[in-house]
C-alpha cells in the first residue's frame, strides 16, 4: 500500500514539474507613427472611427480560410494595447485636409488570413467618408492585402504595420483633393 501511495505522489509531482509554462502575453500597436509631408495650408482633420465590436477588442484576429472562412481565433501571447480602432485612430491622428474637415472611417476588416497554413495575409478594409461643416462630401472604401513575411504573429504585425502605412497614404491623397 505504501508502494502504491509513493508511486502516486512521485506521478504527481512529476505532472507538475512537466507542465506547461504560461508565456507572458507580448502588447503591440501599429509602430511609431509614420508622418506624411504636412501642406502648410491644410487643418488637422477631425477623424472619427467605428469598428464592430469584436474588432474593438485588443485581439490579434486570425482566420483559417483554407479550412473554412466561418473560423476566427485570437492569438493567446499576442494582442493590441487597444482595439483596432482605436489603433487606427492613432496612427491617423495627423490627417490633413484642404479646410477644416472631418473624416469618419469605419473599419470592415482587421484580421490575418491563411490562405495555406504556411502562407497568410494581413488584411485591413476601411470606409473612409469626408465632410466639411458637417456636409457629406465624398466617400471611399479603401482595401489592402500585406503578404505576411512568416504565417504568424510577427508576420502579421508586419503586415497590419505595412496596410496602415498605406492607408495613411492613400487618405492623405484623397483629402489633398477633395475640395
Amino acid at each position: 500500500m505504501q508502494k502504491i501511495y509513493g508511486l502516486g505522489v512521485l506521478l504527481g509531482l512529476a505532472g507538475c514539474v512537466g507542465g506547461q509554462v504560461a508565456l507572458p502575453v507580448r502588447w503591440h500597436d501599429l509602430g511609431q507613427l509614420q508622418v506624411v509631408a504636412e501642406a502648410t495650408d491644410a487643418s488637422l482633420a477631425k477623424i472619427t472611427l467605428s469598428a464592430p465590436e469584436w474588432l474593438r477588442r485588443n485581439q490579434i484576429w486570425y482566420r483559417p480560410v483554407y479550412r473554412t472562412s466561418t473560423e476566427l481565433k485570437a492569438y493567446n501571447n499576442d494582442q493590441w494595447l487597444v482595439g483596432a480602432d482605436q489603433l487606427l485612430a492613432h496612427y491617423l491622428s495627423s490627417l490633413r485636409c484642404p479646410k477644416p474637415c472631418q473624416v469618419h472611417i469605419a473599419v470592415q476588416t482587421f484580421e490575418q488570413q491563411f490562405i495555406q497554413p504556411e502562407q497568410a495575409v494581413s488584411v485591413l478594409t476601411v470606409t473612409a467618408t469626408h465632410g466639411v461643416a458637417n456636409t457629406h462630401v465624398s466617400r471611399r472604401q479603401f482595401s489592402y492585402r500585406e503578404t505576411n513575411p512568416s504565417p504568424d504573429a510577427a508576420g502579421a504585425l508586419s503586415g497590419f504595420r505595412t496596410a496602415a502605412h498605406r492607408l495613411q497614404a492613400d487618405l492623405t491623397a484623397w483629402l489633398a483633393q477633395a475640395r
